[in-house]
């Protein structure tokens, strides 16, 4: 049997309330060489039994039910059961715009790359180099970090991509990527057209975990893996950006304990700006400086009340 030319993959996990929207979005693609594998992560409504009937239905549907592994695990075993030339993560509660699977297509056919990166919304940037990708993927501004909406050359994915415990609740997506970058010479290429739905809920992992310095620990461990010897120091500035953004949405947040500045992961932050030269902005720099709690607190209201101002100016 012949390899398809997509694998559409998606962990499933008790999302019966959006999974016949997702799963008909998929189906119904103009585009025929294609599989779908569907990965039930141990749910416990529906959804199950609702991609055994999408497979029984569908020969190109394949359903394997797993003990609940988390994210990561169902990502790992999608990847492991899929045969395509090239994989596409679809998120249970997102769905595809009609059309998606031929454009990723027609990027292919035209292009020499390993990765195709498409739309959530807003306009994205075409990377010139593979470096200027990496560091525009540390920004965050370019265009999404995450797994989905993306198609990847299947011989990029290894055991060491996905090499992510469960307990990484912060970025696990973002730390695939940049071990992804890491695995081809060639530039990724930006698909410019909305292909994809996200769909921000309320049960979400990012929305159920909110930003905290034992995370934001786990994630820098594994990250530093990510990088080939002797890279990790090339991308300081990025990286201390990244912490500054971290120690900003804590702030906010109201999850910095107190003494935060003592702990380790922040010293380290710290030392790792100041081998650089990085200046932290005023927010941070100030709250570098604030030990009371109650001040903390108050210049924490200041800023949340600025923000609203400069919110309402901008409509």
């Amino acid at each position: 049997m012949n390899k398809p030319f997509f694998t559409v993959m998606v962990p499933v996990y008790n999302a019966e309330k959006y999974l016949d929207e997702c799963f008909n979005s998929i189906i119904t693609q103009d585009f025929e060489d294609f599989e779908v594998v569907l990965i039930d992560d141990g749910s416990t409504d529906n959804s199950g039994a609702m991609c055994d009937a999408y497979a029984n239905k569908h020969h190109n549907v394949y359903v394997q039910h797993i003990e609940n592994s988390g994210e990561i695990g169902a990502r790992r075993a999608c990847i492991a059961a899929a045969k395509g030339e090239w994989l596409c993560f679809v998120d249970a509660d997102d769905y595809y715009f009609p059309g998606s699977l031929r454009k990723f297509y027609e990027v292919i056919q035209n292009y020499d790359t390993d990765m195709v990166i498409g739309r959530l919304g807003e306009n994205y940037s075409q990377p010139r180099t593979i470096e200027e990708y990496r560091q525009w993927l540390f920004s965050g501004e370019k265009f999404h970090p995450g797994v989905i909406a993306t198609a990847v050359r299947s011989d990029l994915y290894n055991e060491d991509v996905l090499d992510i415990p469960r307990t990484v609740k912060k970025g696990p997506d973002f730390i695939i990527n940049i071990r992804l970058s890491f695995r081809t010479n060639k530039v990724p290429r930006i698909l410019d057209e909305l292909i994809y739905f996200y769909r921000s809920t309320p049960t979400s992992i990012i929305a159920n975990n909110p930003p905290s310095i034992p995370l934001a620990k786990l994630f820098k461990e594994h990250l530093k893996k990510s990088f080939p010897e002797g890279e990790y120091k090339k991308y300081l500035p990025f990286i201390v950006a990244n912490a500054e953004r971290d120690i900003t949405r804590m702030a906010y947040a109201r999850t910095l304990p107190k003494n935060w500045q003592d702990d380790p992961l922040i010293q380290e932050w710290l030392q790792e700006a100041q081998s650089i030269n990085y200046q932290f902005g005023w927010r941070v720099a100030t709250l570098f400086k604030i030990r009371s709690p109650f001040l903390h607190n108050s210049f924490v209201n200041i800023w949340r009340i600025i923000n609203r101002i400069q919110a309402l100016f901008s409509r």
